[in-house]
C-alpha cells in the first residue's frame, strides 16, 4: 500500500490523499488514483499540496503549481514564475519538510528549507518573506499551519509548536512535548494535532503557552502514532496519515478504523 503523506479536501468536499504512489481520490469506499499524478515531478509532491476556496496549490520539485477548480487535476496546473517572489525553483526540490498552507481568507503560506517564511495576502500576486529575527525558521522551516477561533496562527515546526499573534511569536508547550507534525481546524472550531510521536491530539483548551489536550494513540486503534496529516470529510469525521496507512476516526463516538487502497 502507498505512503500516504498528506489528505487534501477541495472546496466542494473531494478528498485526496497525497503519496509518492501518486494522488488518490476518495470515491464512497474507494481511493482512485488521479491520472497523471502518479509522474513526475507531482508524486514528489509530498505534503506540500493544499486547497482552498478555488483551487489547489502544488509545492513540487518543478516550483509551486496552481491548479484551478473542485478537482486536483495535475493536467489544470499553472506554474508560478520568479515574478511570483519565491526564490528558485529548484528550493523545493527533494525537501519535504517545507510547509505549505492556504489561509481562510485566500492568504498563502509557503516554508523553504534555508529560505525562510513567505507570504502572500489575498489580492497580491507577490509572495514577502516573513520577518524573522531570531532565524528559527531558516533553522527549522515550519511544517504546519492553522488558524484558531482567536484568529491566532498556530505553527508547527521540527523544533516545536508555536502561536504568531501579529507580529508577536511565541512556543507553545504540549503535555508530553511540542512535537506537533499536523494542525488542522474543523468545522466546528477545534483544533486538532498531528504529532510526530504522541498520535492525535485535541486542543481543549489554552492558557498563555500551556496547552491542554484530548489524545488518542496507537492504544485506541491508531495504526501509528506518528500523525502527519489530517482531514475532515463531508460527515465531519477525520482522516488520519499516520506512518502506517490512513485512519478515519469519528470525533463524536470515538470510533477509529484502518483504511487501505
Amino acid at each position: 500500500n502507498p505512503v500516504f503523506e498528506r489528505l487534501v479536501e477541495g472546496h466542494r468536499g473531494n478528498l485526496y490523499a497525497i503519496s509518492e504512489s501518486g494522488w488518490f481520490e476518495l470515491l464512497g469506499d474507494r481511493l482512485v488514483l488521479v491520472p497523471g499524478s502518479e509522474s513526475e515531478p507531482w508524486r514528489r509532491a509530498g505534503g506540500r499540496v493544499v486547497a482552498d476556496s478555488s483551487g489547489f496549490w502544488v509545492g513540487t520539485s518543478a516550483g509551486l503549481a496552481r491548479i484551478e477548480g473542485a478537482r486536483l487535476d495535475p493536467r489544470r496546473a499553472l506554474w508560478l514564475g520568479r515574478e511570483s517572489g519565491l526564490p528558485a525553483a529548484e528550493i523545493f526540490g527533494g525537501r519535504p519538510q517545507a510547509g505549505l498552507w492556504s489561509d481562510s481568507d485566500g492568504t498563502v503560506w509557503v516554508a523553504l528549507t534555508g529560505a525562510g517564511l513567505y507570504v502572500r495576502h489575498f489580492g497580491s500576486s507577490v509572495f514577502v518573506q516573513v520577518p524573522d529575527p531570531s532565524g528559527v525558521w531558516r533553522e527549522a522551516p515550519p511544517l504546519a499551519f492553522a488558524r484558531d477561533s482567536a484568529g491566532d496562527l498556530w505553527i508547527g515546526d521540527f523544533l516545536g509548536l508555536r502561536l504568531l499573534d501579529g507580529s508577536a511569536l511565541a512556543t507553545l508547550a504540549l503535555p508530553g512535548g511540542s512535537d506537533a507534525r499536523a494542525l488542522f481546524r474543523d468545522r466546528a472550531g477545534v483544533l486538532w494535532i498531528g504529532r510526530r510521536y504522541g498520535g492525535l491530539a485535541r486542543v481543549v483548551a489554552r492558557h498563555r503557552t500551556q496547552v491542554q489536550i484530548d489524545s488518542w494513540t496507537t492504544r485506541d486503534g491508531l495504526l501509528s502514532d506518528a500523525v502527519a496529516s489530517i482531514a475532515e470529510d463531508r460527515a465531519g469525521r477525520l482522516w488520519l496519515c499516520t506512518g502506517r496507512g490512513l485512519n478515519r476516526f469519528d470525533p463524536a463516538s470515538g470510533g477509529i478504523e484502518a483504511w487501505t487502497v
